[in-house]
């Protein structure tokens, strides 16, 4: 054989060892960019957040919550509801148990948030103090469930 021939082929072999690491190395790059990308953002675990914290402001003046006005119609102005995507529950524990509820339609489906990724569900406890001739404090608990 001769040695020209030798080279040829082991120079063949090289570059073919090259092109196959290249390739690897491209192709791993093409999937890390295309996972990164593809990743979509659910924005309503974020909006359940802004909800909560949003009717929590509304509802406390002057540092507290007025017992008088605890109720469905106060909750309803002070949000702007999807009446068919977003249930309520609020649970103002004060003296005995007091519950709200908006849209049960829609909270019915609250047992389904830990099988189901159609909804984005939160429950959210804070402590509040209650006005109702003395002021007392309370712990108020909101359940909100979101339809995807």
């Amino acid at each position: 054989m001769a040695r020209g021939v030798f080279n040829l082929t082991k120079e063949t072999v090289f570059w073919v060892v090259r092109i196959i690491i290249v390739s690897i190395f491209i192709i791993f790059i093409i999937l890390m960019v295309s996972s990164y990308v593809d990743v979509q953002a659910n924005v309503e675990e974020t909006e359940n957040q802004v909800l909560v914290n949003s009717l929590v402001n509304c509802l406390i003046e002057n540092d507290y919550l007025e017992i008088n006005s605890f109720d469905e119609n106060q909750v309803k102005g002070c949000l702007n509801l999807n009446e068919d995507k977003i249930g309520l529950r609020l649970r103002l524990y004060y003296n005995n148990e007091t519950e709200l509820i908006v849209n049960e339609k829609v909270l019915r489906r609250e047992p389904l948030c830990s099988f189901e990724k159609n909804f984005a569900c939160l429950s959210k406890g804070f402590y509040v103090l209650v006005k109702d001739e003395e002021i007392y404090p309370a712990g108020l608990r909101i359940d909100v469930v979101n339809i995807r």
